[in-house]
């Protein structure tokens, strides 16, 4: 379960928060998403335009604050 990044504009809110691809997003603000959509409504609901993101990669897991 998860979303996986596709693609990272450079200079995106995504790439300052370290997102790459194949980066796989388990949760944000510690509710598990499992797909596109529900990713993108949970970031749009997020207060003060920073999100908590729970993501896995090569093998491990880290939270990320993703700010816009």
């Amino acid at each position: 379960r998860g979303v996986v990044v596709t693609r990272v504009d450079p200079g995106s809110a995504a790439a300052a928060a370290g997102l790459e691809p194949g980066t796989l997003i388990l949760q944000v603000n510690r509710e598990p998403v499992r797909d596109a959509e529900q990713f993108r409504r949970a970031v749009e609901q997020s207060p003060g335009k920073r999100a908590l993101l729970l993501i896995r990669r090569d093998g491990a897991q880290q939270f990320l604050v993703l700010s816009w």
